[in-house]
Parts: structure tokens; sequence; C-alpha cells
């Protein structure tokens, strides 16, 4: 586990700052502005957010709307923009 560890430390540390932040941002706002979208979906179908956000048995996208649709393609393709300018500038 150390050298995996020790492995990632130095990957992170000759990366360029500017690289570094770019895939912070990434996972940052993957996370964020995903869970934001079922958010979305769950206030809109009635149920808790929080409760159903944790629920590992439930499966929302069956029941997702156009619009939400559209939102989860957004964040995806602004992660993948996130990701290639990330790797173009290192």
């Amino acid at each position: 586990m150390q050298n995996v560890l020790q492995r990632f430390e130095e990957a992170f540390t000759a990366m360029p700052d500017i690289q570094t932040a770019l895939i912070v941002l990434f996972f940052a706002f993957s996370v964020v502005a995903g869970n934001a979208v079922f958010a979305l979906h769950y206030r809109r179908v009635g149920k808790p957010v929080l409760r159903s956000l944790f629920n590992p048995t439930s499966f929302p996208l069956l029941n997702f709307n156009t619009r939400e649709w559209l939102l989860l393609l957004s964040v995806a393709a602004v992660s993948i923009g996130i990701i290639v300018l990330a790797a173009l500038s290192g």
C-alpha cells in the first residue's frame, strides 16, 4: 500500500500545477454536478433527496426525462473537456 501511495505522490508532484488543478477540478465538478442532476430528479419525482442519493437500491436513470438526460450528458461533456485540457496542458 505504501508503494502505491508513493507512486501517486510522485506522479502528482511531477505534474505542472495547472494540470494538477484541472484534475482536481475534474473530480470536484463530476461529483458535485453529477449529484446535482440526480438531486434535481429526486426533487422532481417527490422523493427525499438525501435519503435517495445514498440508497444503493434506487436506480433513477429509468425515470429520467429529457431535461435530466441533457443535463447529465452536459456534465459528462464538460468533464471530458476538463480532462482533455489537463492532458494537453502537461
